[in-house]
């Protein structure tokens, strides 16, 4: 089970964390309280002792009664509804949380411990199956425990995890006049406020601007050591000039005359993600599903791993199941262990679509 807080601690939780942890979705439907009508709470809480995300401690509750299809039932049900309210299983549990899922069973051999910190409720699912499939494999004794009704459980879980995409962003066209309006303005270094230094080169842009895209660069640039004179300078040791550049174009216009590998791409959005520009990582997440192919699959599928970006993720897979040259390099062992653990997961899912199982 999902190691917790102390029975003084749980003295001063919300009852809806309990609720939680149990999975069952009538008391969780019933329960009036604050929390439970309000979205923020379900795709930004955290546990308040162990900092959790909620969707998290569903993971060792399915694993625990894979084997109890009442149970499961019960689980995946409550699971979609937490979804429905607007939980989310990509949200990433941050590095100070103390969450783990520790399963054991009879034998000493047979158990699994995955922590929490740094993992989505998915890429927990998912790092728990693989622990629980390395312990199968190394069953010495009959009387180990067999890990497979778990892993099934989990497999389904991961399948609903997986069909929970982000928050949809509406799109509309917009009048090319007002984009080259933005555009002028992002041309217009006169009166530009802000310095983003690269080395030697610089490249301006307004300071109200970056602030209202990002709320790390509002910060930074509303603290003392960014101001020098009429300019607020802000400094990039490890950003490519045609990264930054792109960056720009995006955070005024959404768009770009520039024609970019996908290199310049992965480094714009590791500067969108650093700085929490949720619109330019969207921007860049959907470009980058146009650009892979065998050459440029390893670095974005690294990123996409990196940044838990759903739709970037659910691409290369669909492009690694079916590229010849990634295959033979799975099969040879030369992919990091992660992009191949992606890909044999996405292997399994769609092994079991095959089969899938009906809940009624």
């Amino acid at each position: 089970m999902c190691s917790g807080p102390s029975l003084c601690e749980m003295d001063s939780l919300s009852p809806i964390w309990t609720l939680i942890e149990e999975a069952d979705p009538l008391p969780l439907k019933a329960v009036q309280s604050t929390e439970s009508s309000d979205v923020n709470f379900w795709s930004c809480g955290l546990h308040p002792v162990t900092q959790s995300t909620p969707l998290q401690l569903v993971v060792p509750r399915v694993a625990q009664y894979g084997v109890d299809m009442g149970s499961l039932k019960q689980f995946i049900r409550a699971t979609k509804w937490m979804i429905e309210r607007g939980a989310d299983p990509h949200a990433v549990a941050p590095t100070t949380c103390t969450g783990i899922t520790s399963l054991r069973y009879e034998a000493k051999e047979s158990f699994v411990e995955v922590r929490h910190a740094r993992k989505s409720a998915l890429s927990l699912a998912v790092a728990v199956r693989s622990a629980m499939r390395e312990s199968q494999l190394n069953r010495v004794r009959t009387e180990d425990y067999d890990w497979t009704d778990a892993m099934e459980a989990l497999t389904i879980l991961i399948e609903v995890f997986c069909s929970a995409s982000r928050v949809v962003v509406e799109r509309m066209p917009v009048d090319l006049r007002v984009v080259n309006m933005w555009d002028r303005l992002a041309s217009d270094s006169a009166t530009h406020d802000v310095e983003l230094l690269i080395g030697s080169v610089k490249i301006t842009a307004h300071c109200a601007v970056l602030a209202a895209v990002s709320p790390v660069l509002k910060r930074m640039l509303e603290s003392d050591w960014c101001r020098e004179n009429q300019f607020k300078k802000i400094e990039l040791q490890d950003s490519p000039v045609s990264a930054v550049r792109l960056f720009i174009d995006l955070v005024y216009t959404g768009s770009s005359f520039d024609v970019f590998p996908a290199e310049t791409a992965l480094a714009a959005l590791e500067l969108a993600h650093r700085w929490q520009c949720e619109g330019v990582v969207g921007m860049l997440e959907r470009e980058l599903c146009k650009m892979i192919c065998d050459q440029s699959f390893e670095a974005i599928a690294t990123h996409a791993l990196r940044f838990e970006l759903s739709s970037l993720i659910a691409a290369c897979t669909q492009f690694a199941l079916e590229s010849q040259t990634i295959r033979s390099k799975l099969n040879k062992g030369s992919l990091p262990a992660d992009v191949a653990a992606m890909i044999n997961t996405g292997a399994d899912l769609r092994h079991e679509r095959q089969k899938r199982r009906r809940f009624f």
